[in-house]
């Protein structure tokens, strides 16, 4: 758990993540492969007292390096989805297309004087409407905090919306983001007891807020 934080907290993308992976899936298969030459000759000689065949040996190798890789491939805890902080290139305007032959007149100057002025004032409400953006920090939280609250029972509970009770799941984080995205801009909080259970908070709230274009802005740390 503390490793896929700290991964995520040095801000690498899901590309890298998925490289670490595939080098930590090799490693156990090199591993395997070793361990399972020793392990079938030891069985092979306790069970027939004798050499183990060739082919035997080659099926059991390849067996348990396959097995191995794949369990580290599949349960190694790197990342959590896919990482980022929701910046990324908007949709621009394309270069304009005309003809000219240094022969204006005054209403065609007007024209495209008219034709230009529209961008620029789409581009103030594009401002205007980015700054009403509601900053909400949602703190990572400890699944135990409110252990005692009949509440929280059956549910683990690792997020708080505006720092503030009631702790939310994963299934209720993506409901929130999901109803507030383009109203939002969200603020990841980690503390000293963040994050103590089976899953990945950090890595589950990074995603969901790409998978719902949240703009999400640098990790806070205290």
């Amino acid at each position: 758990m503390i490793f896929a934080q700290s991964l995520f907290d040095f801000g690498l993308q899901d590309g890298m993540l998925t490289i670490a992976r595939a080098i930590a899936a090799i490693g156990g298969a090199i591993v395997g492969w070793f361990a399972g030459d020793l392990l079938t000759r030891l069985l092979y000689r306790i069970s027939f007292k004798g050499a183990t065949p060739g082919s035997l040996l080659l099926v059991a190798k390849l067996g348990t390096a396959a097995t191995l890789a794949a369990l580290i491939w599949a349960f190694l805890p790197i990342g959590g989805g896919g990482g980022g902080l929701g910046w990324g290139p908007g949709k621009g305007g394309q270069p304009g297309k005309g003809e000219g032959d240094g022969k204006g007149t005054g209403a065609t100057n007007a024209n495209n004087d008219a034709k230009n002025d529209k961008p620029v004032k789409d581009d103030k409400k594009t401002a205007v409407g980015a700054s009403k953006l509601e900053s909400v920090e949602i703190e990572i939280i400890d699944v135990n905090r409110f252990s005692n609250n009949e509440r929280y029972k059956e549910k683990e509970c690792y997020f708080l919306v505006k720092r503030a009770e009631p702790a939310l799941d994963k299934t209720e984080l993506e409901d929130y983001l999901k109803t507030n995205r383009g109203k939002i801009e969200v603020t990841p909080v980690l503390t000293k007891t963040s994050a103590a259970g089976t899953i990945n908070p950090i890595g589950i709230l990074l995603r969901l807020t790409k998978e719902y274009n949240v703009k999400t802005l640098q990790i806070k740390h205290e």
